[in-house]
């Protein structure tokens, strides 16, 4: 009660209703303690919905619930002093503890029963979050720049948005033939080097790589992802042995047991302590009779692999692998985030050259989580558990293997992740599509992969059908080179859409 001002609000409150209320006038005693019912009562709610707020929920109350004692069950109410040290007695209602209360005196309650959701974020408190003197803003406003609440209002509208993308997206799903793979000749399409991405490839100047910034945004803006190769174009093969092992490992795990062994042996999707929010899960879940199939795990800032029972089903090494791979890609996405909220500043003309990827460089360190404890002097409560998770998942069309559909249809619907960026590694079979926004086409980069897997092939003198390549006498998929950058909902707030 001291601590959510109890006393010094139930106190303006009767004052008001002393001073408004006709029926205060000449009232008996009756009326009186019925609106010191009622200001106990409307204090207790509203300390209720702060305390809510605090902990990222708030009170959802009908228009019957907002009556007094309508909302919550109230026990153990504990008149405090002056000093807010208990006074001997509790009471189970407002009306045993009134006659013993007055308006200003705080109050303990436990209020049990109370409706109450996950609090909705919206763009304007975001922007409060990350501007909270309005300073950005007024900038960008004087600048002419539309800021992403001109025209989003809140997250909901954004979900509105990728629910009309999910549902204007085909269904079909065509032959690798048939589909579009790109346009070599385009800047955007092409494959980039991963090393090009890294804080070593800046200018002198502090300044980022116009190559690599346009590179990056022509494929990111216009074509709806990136592809990176880890090997630098085949001059180290560190990376790419560390993504095989992640390879080795989803196959081993997939095709080592049946869907019945995983579900048996697996925990199921569960919530884990210590993370940032409630719907950050590890865990097994499959859909659709096993045609979706998902194993989500997570590290923790000391690089320990969940779920806790990793390991009984990956196998030490496994784990080993997932957690090698994770850092790979995080690394390479962490390094995207630079380059574009870099390339937005610099746009909007707030921050300029070396200053800008400086900036955008303490952005990525600070918002995308890469499993690591944050170092230097930032303040942070972050939780023991990486926010990002490392998915393995498994596709697969049963009704048309077991000849129970004519037509082969999508797996999993179009959306956008709720992500700064998403990486999926290059696979073996060509399964992803991204809407390419410049040609309005649906665009699949894992063809486009393999092609160039093919020219560098062909101008090596090798064969370009093959599909493996071996490295210090270790084989290696020809897939292991690659992965596929997404933009997430979330690098379009920091980009300003």
């Amino acid at each position: 009660g001291m601590n959510l001002q109890i006393g010094p609000l139930s106190k303006r409150m009767f004052e008001a209703i002393e001073s408004r209320s006709s029926l205060m006038k000449g009232a008996s005693m009756d009326v009186k303690r019925g609106f010191l019912i009622y200001t106990m009562d409307f204090a207790a709610k509203e300390a209720v919905r702060a305390a809510l707020k605090q902990n990222g929920l708030e009170l959802q109350l009908t228009e019957d619930e907002q009556d007094e004692g309508m909302w919550a069950d109230i026990d153990n109410i504990r008149l405090l002093d002056e000093e807010g040290v208990p006074i001997p007695g509790t009471y189970d209602s407002w009306e045993e503890a009134v006659d013993n209360w007055q308006p200003g005196q705080a109050f303990d309650f436990v209020a049990r029963q109370v409706p109450a959701k996950m609090k909705e974020l919206s763009l304007d408190e975001l922007l409060q979050a990350l501007d909270p003197n309005g300073d950005l803003r007024e900038q960008a406003k004087s600048a002419g720049m539309s800021m992403p609440d001109d025209t989003m209002k809140n997250l909901q509208d954004m979900a509105n948005e990728n629910v009309r993308r999910t549902e204007d997206s085909p269904r079909e799903a065509n032959a690798d033939g048939e589909v579009f793979a790109g346009i070599p000749e385009n800047r955007g399409y092409r494959v980039i080097n991963a090393k090009e991405l890294s804080v070593d490839c800046l200018q002198n100047d502090g300044i980022e790589n116009e190559s690599t910034l346009m590179h990056v945004m022509d494929a990111m803006a216009n074509h709806g992802c990136l592809i990176v190769d880890v090997t630098d174009g085949g001059s180290s093969f560190e990376q790419a042995q560390k993504i095989s092992g992640m390879w080795d490992t989803a196959h081993s795990f997939f095709l080592g047991m049946s869907l019945e062994e995983r579900l048996e042996k697996i925990p199921g999707m569960t919530s884990l302590e210590e993370v940032g929010s409630p719907h950050a899960k590890v865990g097994f879940g499959n859909c659709n009779g096993g045609s979706m199939q998902f194993l989500e795990t997570r590290l923790d800032r000391e690089g320990k692999l969940f779920p806790k029972e990793a390991e009984s089903f990956l196998g030490m090494y496994g784990c080993g692998h997932l957690a090698d791979a994770f850092q790979v890609v995080s690394d390479i996405g962490k390094s995207i985030v630079r380059v574009i909220v870099g390339a937005s500043t610099r746009e909007s003309g707030l921050l300029g050259g070396a200053e800008a990827t400086k900036a955008a460089q303490l952005a990525a360190d600070e918002l995308v989580d890469d499993g690591k404890s944050l170092v230097g002097d930032i303040e942070n409560k972050e939780g023991r558990v990486s926010m990002s998770p490392h998915r393995l998942c498994l596709y697969s069309n049963e009704q048309s293997a077991q000849g129970q559909g004519e037509d082969t249809k999508e797996i999993f619907g179009a959306h956008t992740d709720s992500t700064f960026v998403t990486a999926v590694p290059v696979a073996a079979i060509a399964g992803l599509e991204v809407y390419d926004e410049d040609e309005e086409e649906w665009y699949r980069p894992e063809i486009a992969a393999r092609r160039y897997w093919q020219e560098q092939r062909s101008a090596a003198g090798a064969d370009p059908n093959g599909l493996t390549e071996v490295i210090d006498g270790v084989e290696l998929p020809w897939y292991a080179r690659y992965i596929v950058f997404m933009p997430g909902e979330l690098l379009q707030l920091c980009s300003r859409n």
